[in-house]
């Protein structure tokens, strides 16, 4: 709420558009802690300079037990206290409709199943083999699916920037280049309190990860993206 009373622009394209500017925050958030550290350690520098010079300590700078050169990586931009407005705030599951995928919406209802926390790749590491290429890049884990697959690379994806595009088919898995995510599938209903006489309950699967891993409780506000999850078919 607090982003759209300062960029209206900025908060609104957030809600409608959650997959392509999320991941583009996180980034600014792990781009800024390394200013940040670089900013702290120059400081340091200087002090621990300034000190030696005036002959009051010799040796190496006080740290305090952190290494503020290496900023945390993964980190995660949650929307939190949206604008209380049928766009995104549903005041029921029944209230979701098809437009909703894709878009940050907020609900609440009790948790009435939760499944065994487990670990799941959600990133992969590739490189290709075309000659005069080698160029890295990752392929994230997509969530529509029941298994949250990684789909398969077809075709180098460099290109642009003044390079050349690479039609590359081969790829190699970069050694420890994956990561491996908690996960947790839970399944919440609407409150027996907001249905009408006769209304059967409606319910939803939530997936949480990482750091949202077992702190769900019931009747929980939950704010995330909407999407579809395509289950296989078998004949």
């Amino acid at each position: 709420f607090d982003v759209i009373q300062s960029d209206p622009v900025l908060g609104n394209m957030l809600l409608r558009y959650p997959a392509t500017l999320l991941p583009l925050l996180e980034e600014a958030i792990v781009e800024a802690q390394r200013e940040v550290a670089k900013r702290l350690e120059r400081l340091e520098q200087n002090a621990t300079q300034k000190r030696q010079h005036m002959g009051i300590v010799k040796g190496e700078p006080h740290t305090d037990g952190c290494n503020s050169s290496h900023p945390m990586t993964r980190v995660h931009a949650r929307l939190v206290h949206l604008p209380p407005h049928m766009s995104c705030c549903r005041p029921s599951l029944s209230s979701i409709v098809a437009s909703d995928v894709g878009k940050i919406i907020q609900i609440s209802g009790t948790v009435v199943r939760a499944g065994a926390v487990q670990m799941y790749e959600s990133t992969r590491a590739y490189r290709c083999r075309e000659k005069g290429c080698g160029h890295a890049f990752v392929v994230y884990a997509d969530l529509e699916q029941v298994n949250n697959a990684l789909p398969v690379p077809l075709v180098c994806p460099a290109g642009g920037a003044g390079r050349d595009s690479c039609k590359g088919t081969k790829f190699d898995v970069i050694p420890n280049g994956s990561v491996h995510t908690d996960y947790q599938e839970i399944k919440i209903q609407e409150a027996a309190s907001r249905l009408g006489i006769g209304t059967i309950p409606r319910s939803v699967l939530i997936k949480l990860q990482h750091d949202l891993v077992d702190t769900c409780q019931p009747g929980d506000d939950i704010v995330g993206m909407f999407l579809n999850q395509w289950l296989m078919y078998s004949c």
